[in-house]
């Protein structure tokens, strides 16, 4: 189950991050055997969000990290992706390789 995380209703097409999408990625990526293709479309669909700063992709990790509920190997791998896609990417906002409404979010959740 998803412990109750919600979906934001970001972006449009495959490109965009979904929270129970990620969630579910992650879930198998502490899950599922290595060698098995579970885990293995898991990593790349997590590496091509993370890469991209796809749609939702920050705001669902920040979800995901904030959820009391959610196991805390999924919180802790969350907040790994979330730390690996900020510094990989910038945040400088003549870029917007993160798109403004991600980096309004990581802002007021990083405060609460």
């Amino acid at each position: 189950t998803n412990s109750g995380i919600m979906s934001p209703a970001t972006g449009s097409g495959n490109m965009t991050a979904v929270v129970e999408d990620v969630y579910r990625y992650i879930q198998s990526q502490i899950s599922a055997n290595p060698q098995s293709a579970e885990w293995r479309e898991s990593e790349e669909k997590l590496y091509e969000w993370s890469s991209r700063a796809s749609p939702g992709f920050i705001s669902s990790l920040l979800r995901i990290v904030s959820e009391a509920g959610a196991p805390l190997p999924s919180r802790l791998l969350a907040s790994v992706l979330l730390k690996n896609t900020a510094t990989t990417q910038t945040w400088d906002t003549k870029n917007e390789v993160i798109p403004p409404e991600e980096r309004d979010l990581a802002r007021q959740l990083s405060v609460e």
